[in-house]
């Protein structure tokens, strides 16, 4: 393997692969945010029923602002052999969307429906992962970097390759125990 200030694969989004991306998020901040602004307490509903709807709108619509702004920021991810650092475009100071680093040896793992979400953070802020850590969408990248990144987080975690190629959603986060030759 490279020094530890060398990074093993330096990549960034294909935008041919975020663009269909973008266009699901922005339909999630539309469908929310027309709820946050449009729905009202009909004359027969609870007031709990009604600001349990409202709140939810504006936490989804919160939510899917973020999923449009984090890999629109994005300049590129460096992945290191001990590290993940993810270089941010514009708002670099920004802890929500600005630069991180994310540790292999106490972080957590969970799996999105286009890739992984890494954390170094404690098991009782571990709902917090998306916020605090990384958003690693694999499935964005170019393809052969989808497989060299595959390759190196298989040869760290220990995890099966295909683990971390493949759709879907492991909702219960795990930790990512770096494997030692």
């Amino acid at each position: 393997m490279k020094e530890n200030n060398e990074p093993l694969i330096v990549t960034k989004f294909e935008k041919k692969r975020l663009i269909p991306y973008l266009i699901f998020v922005f339909f999630g901040i539309f469908l929310f945010g027309t709820g946050v602004l449009f729905y009202h307490q009909k004359p027969n509903e609870s007031y709990l029923h009604y600001l349990f709807i409202k709140s939810s709108s504006v936490f989804f619509f919160l939510g899917s602002i973020y999923l449009f702004m984090e890999p629109l920021n994005t300049k590129e991810f460096r992945v290191y052999e001990n590290r993940i650092e993810k270089i941010a475009r514009v708002f670099r100071r920004i802890p929500l969307i600005g630069n991180k680093v994310v540790y292999y040896d106490n972080a957590y793992c969970s799996h999105v429906w286009v890739g992984v979400e890494l954390c170094n953070c404690s098991k009782f802020l571990k709902f917090l992962i998306a916020f605090k850590g990384i958003l690693f969408f694999i499935k964005l990248l170019p393809r052969e970097d989808q497989e060299k990144v595959a390759d190196i987080l298989n040869k760290v975690s220990g995890r099966e390759k295909e683990l971390f190629l493949k759709w879907g959603v492991l909702i219960r986060p795990y930790k990512f125990r770096r494997r030692y030759d």
